[in-house]
């Protein structure tokens, strides 16, 4: 038995002695590419690790998953794996920094869709691990609007739309909102200014998207912050080192730290579903052929 297989039975061992076991199940998602959703996917799930939270990101960027190539790990085995090489989820956790856990890739998440109900019963039993050592799974779905992003978001607990203030950004931001609105629990919906240059661009930005949605869809939108740009995040890219473990005390990890005990306050007033709907849910959506 290797070092990382025990050190996870053990702490299957240790959650399993808590009362609660509902893992909080948060997509991260973009109206387009380019706005930093991984690089703020990777840094969220970090500081939220450093905040004493067993956080488990799951690659869903079907064609351009990279999270395991930004931390500078190397995974070995992909989602089909639980199914046809009999593997268990903890032989997919990939460990990073902080004890973050990555099932890396997206590799076998379209195949989802075939599954018989034996097989999504014996995929649900193996994920139903995650809840033994996982308070939160991030879920980095590809960018746009897609079957295979809006599944994962309408199975989620809670939503991160990240935008930049580039009006084509706020634009597909907004045509993002239109559409989950029409498939999501609308209380759930947090934004993320990115790539922030002047502060006032971030209250504009926020305010445009708020009031147009308060008032053609309905749809209140929690504000969950700002990130502004940062020779940082290059840098961090460039060493696969990220910028909260890079720069700690720079004013962009502060901030993500800030995001970060945010979500786990508002986390302690919502109930999540757990990770049997979430998986029930995903493979209910796909059976239905599409939104």
């Amino acid at each position: 038995m290797n070092d990382q297989a025990e050190m996870l039975r053990k702490l299957i061992i240790n959650k399993n002695k808590k009362e609660d076991l509902n893992t909080k199940i948060l997509t991260v998602t973009s109206g387009k590419g380019g706005v930093g959703k991984t690089n703020f996917t990777i840094n969220l799930a970090l500081s939220l690790s450093k905040l004493g939270k067993k956080v488990v990101i799951l690659d869903a960027d079907i064609g351009f998953a990279n999270v395991d190539i930004l931390l500078g790990l190397v995974p070995k085995y992909t989602l089909l794996d639980l199914l046809y090489k009999d593997k268990e989820i903890i032989d997919l956790l990939v460990e990073g920094p902080y004890g973050l856990k990555v099932i890396a890739g997206g590799t076998g998440l379209n195949d989802i869709m075939y599954l018989s109900d034996q097989e999504t019963n014996k995929l649900i039993d193996k994920f139903l691990k995650l809840e033994e050592i996982a308070d939160f799974i991030i879920i980095d779905t590809g960018a746009g609007i897609s079957e295979m992003s809006l599944n994962f978001i309408r199975s989620s607990d809670e939503i991160i739309l990240i935008t930049t203030p580039e009006p084509t950004s706020i634009t597909d931001g907004y045509s993002m909102l239109k559409v989950i609105n029409n498939y999501v629990d609308i209380d759930k919906i947090h934004i993320l200014i990115n790539r922030v240059i002047k502060q006032e661009e971030y209250i504009q930005s926020f305010n445009k998207l708020s009031n147009v949605s308060r008032k053609f869809l309905n749809l209140e939108l929690n504000n969950l912050g700002v990130l502004y740009e940062s020779k940082l995040l290059v840098d961090s890219v460039r060493n696969q080192n990220p910028f909260v473990i890079a720069y700690p005390k720079s004013d962009i990890s502060k901030k993500v730290n800030i995001i970060a005990s945010n979500l786990i306050n508002y986390d302690s007033y919502n109930q999540s579903d757990g990770i049997k709907k979430f998986i029930n849910k995903v493979k209910i959506f796909f059976n239905r052929g599409g939104y």
